[in-house]
């Protein structure tokens, strides 16, 4: 899952997500040179190793759909109708690029900042092997233990030429496992989750308990 928000002050024309795969056991040093030294999406306009994905605009009608909930890159109400699915279908449930309109359509132009949630799914990736050359590379499909790695790559409005994109400040990193070591994982975080909200709840009681003068100490003895 990918979660963004973007912002310029000259709006925000396009989002992509930029992404490569390092496979597992291969030595770095044995691709060419010049693919060693790219180790970002910027060093890679023409995605000849950063692949970039392009995230679609999204219209949205709020008087239905509800807000939108930036922490969640979803709308309120995202998930209408989708109460009889299961969680892996209500999970894949994306909104691309989702432009805000402006806060005051009297002074702000609309577009200034976007955002929006993309489940990133790995089934049709290649990864780039080196090619028995030394100077090529060969595509190959994933494999358990290779890591996928991915940046968010932002541009604004302006339409001067050459105009350098945004980039999400660290990439993120996630190894393929297999379906259950995935659905191990989510339940794992659920579980925690769950904790922590029980601690906080329990927190909160007691803070209220502290302010109502309901603490644990025994009562005072009468002289």
């Amino acid at each position: 899952m990918v979660i963004y928000h973007a912002r310029s002050e000259q709006g925000v024309s396009r989002v992509n997500i930029r992404y490569r795969v390092h496979p597992k056991g291969v030595d770095p040093t044995t691709y060419p040179k010049e693919i060693q030294e790219i180790q970002h999406p910027s060093q890679d306009p023409e995605a000849k190793i950063y692949a970039r994905l392009v995230l679609k605009p999204v219209t949205a009608d709020l008087a239905k759909v509800g807000p939108y909930v930036p922490d969640l890159g979803l709308f309120e109400q995202s998930w209408q109708g989708l109460d009889g699915l299961k969680r892996p279908d209500r999970m894949k449930v994306s909104i691309e690029r989702y432009s805000f309109p402006a806060l005051d359509p009297r002074t702000d132009p609309s577009g200034l900042e976007v955002g929006g949630r993309y489940m990133f799914e790995i089934d049709g990736l290649q990864k780039m092997l080196p090619g028995p050359d030394g100077k090529t590379l060969v595509p190959a499909k994933l494999e358990l233990g290779d890591t996928v790695e991915l940046f968010v790559e932002a541009f604004d409005k302006n339409p001067g030429a050459n105009r350098a994109p945004g980039y999400t400040k660290d990439a993120r990193r996630k190894i393929v496992v297999t379906p259950d070591e995935a659905q191990y994982a989510i339940k794992m975080r659920d579980e925690q989750n769950r904790r922590l909200q029980n601690k906080i709840a329990d927190l909160v009681k007691d803070q209220g308990n502290v302010f109502r003068g309901e603490g644990n100490d025994p009562p005072p003895k009468k002289k």
